[in-house]
């Protein structure tokens, strides 16, 4: 009887061996692909919605924009000063060098209210005026304009609501104003941005009060005292109670501070913050009004104008959490005709 029983041979199992690590190590190499391959179409995703709400966001802003209004500040200004050599329409920066069109990097504007305007089947607002029924209430010099179809009443409590957030108890329709349709405020003085509030308030309409009764529905303004620049009422306006701006920089995700025209020293981008719910012609920056993170990880946001037309790019990095080399960036650009 034999009792030895043949096996495999030494160098039979090295080959063995051999194999199966060669099989091992391009099983693993597949393995770290595809994971790779994941990991970075999940980044193109997830950069690509993100950079697609924030632009939806910026033009849905934009659409209910006063065109007149539209302006570019340098982010090194103080918007307090109020000086005319820190704002630019975006029309005049058409021409601009590069360098001067970096250093007007936030976007401001004022937009008229669309929340309450389309909010009920009632508008809050109607946009119309009876010119027929203007008329100034004795030597108050304030003007009423008559604005059928209207409820005022449910425009104040809408505007209330939204304006009650942040630092300020409560924003009104009487904090806000009226734009009149037209290009001139007056026969000597066009709409302009820097007489809209943001340099001075000489060419806005401001609401001093409310009379809301049934029919009779009917804002107050102030009226043009300077009576060389005797104020063009229309039959069509727009209600106005604040204005926005969109402002580069870094928001402290812990203490909550934002400081404006600063980047992340590591990645070099930086946040963008929408602030709102201020009002320029009553002398108030964005700096008194509140602001929500925008977008972050922005590595640019050039804006530009020709006329009725806005166009913005924006891009966005995504940290893949790989290779510096494997890190995304994601751009859109966006056009809003006004």
């Amino acid at each position: 009887m034999n009792k030895f029983r043949s096996g495999f041979s030494m160098i039979e199992l090295i080959l063995v061996m051999t194999v199966l690590g060669i099989v091992a190590s391009i099983s693993s190499t597949i393995i770290v692909k595809v994971y790779e391959g994941y990991i970075l179409q999940k980044g193109v995703y997830k950069a690509n919605i993100s950079t697609e709400l924030v632009s939806t966001q910026i033009v849905n802003r934009l659409t209910y924009s006063i065109t007149d209004s539209i302006i570019l500040r340098k982010t090194t200004s103080n918007p307090a000063s109020r000086s005319i050599n820190d704002i630019n329409s975006i029309q005049s920066l058409k021409f601009a060098n590069d360098t001067i069109k970096k250093s007007f990097g936030i976007l401001e504007w004022i937009g008229y209210d669309n929340d309450s305007f389309s909010a009920t089947h009632n508008p809050g607002w109607s946009g119309f005026h009876d010119i027929n029924r203007s008329e100034e209430i004795g030597t108050s010099q304030i003007i009423r304009v008559h604005t059928p179809a209207s409820n005022l009443n449910s425009a104040t409590q809408i505007i209330g609501y939204l304006g009650k957030v942040g630092n300020k108890n409560s924003t009104l329709l009487a904090d806000g104003a009226i734009i009149f349709s037209g290009s001139d405020y007056s026969t000597y003085k066009s709409y302009d941005p820097s007489c809209m509030g943001f340099v001075n308030s000489q060419c806005i309409s401001r609401v001093t009060s409310i009379e809301a009764s049934g029919t009779n529905q009917e804002i107050r303004i102030a009226k043009n005292t300077d009576s060389n620049q005797k104020k063009i009422v229309t039959d069509q306006y727009r209600l106005v109670w604040s204005a926005y701006a969109i402002v580069p920089g870094i928001l402290n995700r812990t203490t909550k501070v934002f400081t404006p025209n600063a980047t992340d020293s590591r990645t070099g981008t930086y946040d963008l913050v929408l602030y709102s719910n201020y009002q320029p012609w009553k002398n108030e920056t964005y700096k008194n009004g509140d602001f929500n993170l925008l977008a972050e990880n922005v590595t640019q946001f050039k804006v530009k104008g020709d006329g009725s037309i806005i166009r913005f790019k924006i891009c966005i990095r995504e940290d893949t959490g790989l290779k510096a080399e494997d890190n995304l960036g994601i751009c859109k650009e966006k056009v809003v005709i006004k």
